[in-house]
């Protein structure tokens, strides 16, 4: 069983995303994502290979949209944009992570780029429907250069914004893409923070290498109510960038996220599945929140929000299945479902469903084939004391805990309530996705001395 928990698309291996559709639908192995904002829509997984295997599209429901969007790319164009290897610059993949931006905007919304070095200047003026043809043209005949002025980019793309007759839509949300390599020049960033808020101008960053002016980028974000993402340079192989824009331009410009109470209702049956909730007489506790989904038309809807949307969704997919669990796996948005134990018994058999019990004895395809292409130099070594290095640095990347022999693994930690039999029905599934972990990482060099 493949878990992915609130996991945004740059974050997964590339290998992995290409091997997940035929694990599932040729070995017929599990998967199941659960939500928050980097799942499903928001993570940027719409028209990926992982939307193909799962019960629902990343898209928001028909109608459900009623703002416009206006769309600002600004983008570093300094001369240390211009490093990168011989044939591709960091400059290279930022118009490329610009033409992708564009891609995922809907009709009659609204886009435009600024470059900045020590001045600002407008190259696609903000406008409807762009044509990718003629923005690519324009950012291809930039040649970097210069120094860093974000203050300087950022007067302008406000300049921009409040400029009349543009011809937008009247309701726009309006959101701007910062990328930026560098430490600025100009630091004077009060009054600007003050009127990017009085426009209601959300500003989301994407920072690059090992230099850039982190503090004051990450207060801009807090600030605004964008996001902040770091990409050191080492960890740009192509499609990085492309996907962080994509992504941070669906999460602003769509309603994916519902953060408001309901209560959940039951919808289809799945083979017993949903029997604890059943058993619960009267409402259902409520929810605080999830992310919109649209369900395919063969999947399963066990349970649903009360606008109609898929709360947990599934379905077969070739000889493997898939779900979705659209709430988050944290209680931010699950509440009091996490310790409630009906969803808890429905989760444990939503997870045995989704692996599918093969027969006694019988071997795994998927399982040998997984091993074959994440774990090929992995071999067992008596003798040797576990490498608690390794081992810590996994529990403390991933928020999880460092057990010796002697420990409790269902000892609850300092604060923590017991939550009851998920985790006895979870933890084989966890222990295997943990080696997983350990044998591809190893392999494809994550531990890398100066990685952190």
């Amino acid at each position: 069983l493949v878990v992915f928990d609130d996991l945004p698309l740059p974050a997964v291996p590339p290998e992995l995303l290409a091997f997940l559709p035929r694990y599932v639908h040729d070995l017929g192995g599990g998967f199941l994502m659960v939500g928050g904002e980097g799942g499903f829509g928001p993570g940027g997984y719409g028209e990926t290979a992982v939307e193909t295997l799962m019960p629902v599209r990343m898209k928001i429901p028909a109608g459900a949209r009623t703002e416009g969007m206006e769309l600002i790319l600004l983008l570093d164009k300094s001369g240390s944009m211009d490093e990168g290897e011989e044939t591709r610059t960091k400059w290279d993949r930022a118009v490329e992570a610009a033409a992708s931006a564009m891609k995922v905007l809907r009709k009659g919304d609204a886009a435009g780029v600024i470059a900045f070095d020590g001045e600002a200047h407008e190259i696609v003026p903000l406008a409807r429907n762009p044509d990718l043809e003629e923005v690519g043209r324009r950012l291809r005949g930039i040649t970097p250069g210069g120094g860093t002025d974000i203050a300087g980019g950022l007067d302008k793309a406000l300049a921009v914004f409040s400029a009349p007759d543009r011809g937008t839509p009247i309701r726009s949300r309006r959101h701007l893409i910062l990328l930026s390599d560098g430490k600025t020049q100009r630091k004077e960033f009060a009054g600007i923070f003050r009127r990017l808020n009085q426009r209601e101008v959300t500003v989301s960053v994407i920072a690059i290498g090992e230099d850039p002016d982190t503090e004051i980028l990450k207060t801009l974000t807090a600030g605004t109510g964008g996001r902040f993402y770091r990409v050191m340079e080492r960890d740009l192989p192509a499609g990085v960038l492309e996907a962080l824009f994509r992504r941070d331009t669906l999460a602003a410009s769509e309603q994916w996220i519902v953060t408001e109470s309901f209560r959940p209702r039951l919808r289809d049956p799945l083979d017993g599945v949903e029997k604890g909730l059943l058993r619960h007489h009267g409402e259902l506790p409520p929810m605080k929140g999830y992310v919109r989904t649209t369900p395919k038309k063969s999947s399963r809807i066990v349970l649903e929000s009360d606008r109609g949307d898929p709360i947990i969704a599934a379905w077969h997919y070739g000889a493997g299945r898939s779900a979705a669990l659209t709430t988050d796996g944290t209680g931010r948005w699950s509440g009091v479902w996490l310790n409630w134990p009906p969803f808890q018994e429905t989760f444990g058999g939503l997870a045995r469903w989704i692996l599918a019990p093969r027969r006694e004895g019988a071997k795994d395809p998927g399982r040998e084939a997984w091993e074959r292409i994440f774990l090929p130099e992995t071999r067992e070594e008596t003798g040797r004391s576990p490498d608690y290095l390794i081992l810590t640095r996994i529990t403390e990347m991933t928020g999880g805990r460092f057990l010796r022999p002697e420990d409790n693994p269902f000892h609850p930690e300092k604060g923590e309530t017991p939550s009851g039999g998920t985790r006895a029905v979870c933890l084989p599934a966890i222990l295997v996705l943990f080696l997983v972990d350990v044998g591809y990482h190893r392999r494809f060099g994550m531990f890398s001395k100066d990685a952190g």
